[in-house]
């Protein structure tokens, strides 16, 4: 597995390599930079070896041959290297352990999310509001409403017109009947003209009104 970070001990290796010439220096570093970036032991290939070391010339891979004997050893085909294998082993363990650490820190907010209730907008609130339906009231809650707030709203013939027009005010369904008889409080609450007069006085206007309609039907005529 290959590893994208491994500790690497400046000091320690100052003191190991203090011995070493400026070519078997940039051998071991290239040898060691290889074993840390595929994580594993090098291949006991010594054609190969020189190749990761750039090492063409007779000195140069003479310089790779002198480093894998003083620092490495030679297991079932494949150079290792004690100090490595033990850091590559002690990152790994790192990462896993903070993968597992962070896939369960996803997992316990995932099931968080899920087992809240979420607060809703406000697009969805009046979505939600709008899909109450609409009960119709009784008589006897409109009349006792009435009687609450001692208006003189009749209402029977509250009950009717509405029931006649479908339970609309105006062109819209009604949503609140307490809001509708409260309109008719306001627009009710003055007598017509036919309540303000007197018997004769609307006899009289009857009369009137129909020798008009008379008169001028016969005009027309």
């Amino acid at each position: 597995m290959k590893n994208p970070w491994t500790a690497f001990y400046w000091n320690d290796y100052s003191g190991d390599t203090s011995h070493l010439t400026m070519m078997e220096h940039g051998a071991y570093f290239l040898l060691l930079s290889h074993y840390y970036v595929t994580g594993k032991p090098l291949d006991a290939n010594a054609s190969l070896l020189h190749r990761v070391c750039r090492a063409f010339a007779d000195a140069e891979k003479s310089a790779v041959d002198s480093v894998l004997g003083m620092f490495f050893t030679l297991k079932g085909g494949h150079y290792h290297n004690a100090r490595a294998d033990k850091e590559i082993a002690k990152s790994t363990d790192i990462r896993i352990k903070r993968s597992k650490a962070a896939s369960c820190k996803w997992n316990a907010n995932a099931m968080q999310v899920h087992t809240q209730p979420q607060p809703q907008s406000q697009s969805q609130k009046e979505k939600v509001k709008s899909y109450v339906h609409f009960v119709h009231p009784t008589l006897e809650e409109v009349s006792a409403y009435c009687r609450q707030r001692g208006n003189s709203v009749d209402p029977e013939k509250w009950m009717a017109h509405y029931e006649a027009n479908g339970w609309k005010v105006g062109r819209n369904p009604m949503k609140n009947w307490k809001a509708a008889v409260h309109t008719w409080e306001t627009t009710r609450s003055k007598p017509t003209v036919e309540e303000t007069m007197s018997t004769k006085e609307l006899e009289f206007a009857k009369e009137w009104n129909a020798r008009e309609k008379d008169r001028i039907s016969r005009k027309m005529n």
